[in-house]
């Protein structure tokens, strides 16, 4: 081999270590801005995973809430059966009331029925009272004359 030949060899080995070289640089840089996207992602992903921890408490929360309201509910349902059981009890009640009240309305027009004919008999039995006291005064009037 030639010194001419080695320079050629090492003028090509030259040109393709500086071809390589770019090359390494250009995978450093791309690593380089990997490397920061995954940066800005982690960031992201940790903004994420705070406002799903806070998402996850607030969750907590409401489903202590609505376990709360679900209790809540069925002591106003079972409240509710309660006085819907009284209310049908009174109702009850007022309809025997009811039929008491009608029953003394029934007896008191009875009564009064009768009570009307016991004053039309009075009043019948006074007038012949009355006139058979009115015929023995005019006997005594006239027995004394």
């Amino acid at each position: 081999m030639t010194r001419h030949e080695l320079e050629e060899i090492k003028r090509h080995f030259d040109v393709v270590m500086e071809h390589i070289l770019d090359q390494v640089k250009l995978v450093a840089e791309g690593v380089l801005q990997n490397t920061q996207r995954l940066d800005r992602i982690e960031a992201r992903l940790d903004r994420i995973e705070e406002r799903l921890t806070l998402l996850e408490v607030r969750v907590a929360a409401l489903e202590s809430r609505v376990t709360a309201l679900e209790q809540r509910l069925g002591r106003v349902e079972q409240r509710l059966d309660q006085m819907e059981q009284r209310l049908d009890q009174l109702e009850q009640r007022l309809d025997q009331l009811e039929r008491e009240v009608r029953e003394l309305k029934a007896e008191l027009e009875r009564l009064r029925h009768e009570l009307t004919r016991f004053q039309t008999q009075a009043e019948a039995r006074a007038q012949e009272l009355q006139e058979r006291v009115d015929k023995l005064e005019a006997t005594i009037s006239h027995l004394r004359q």
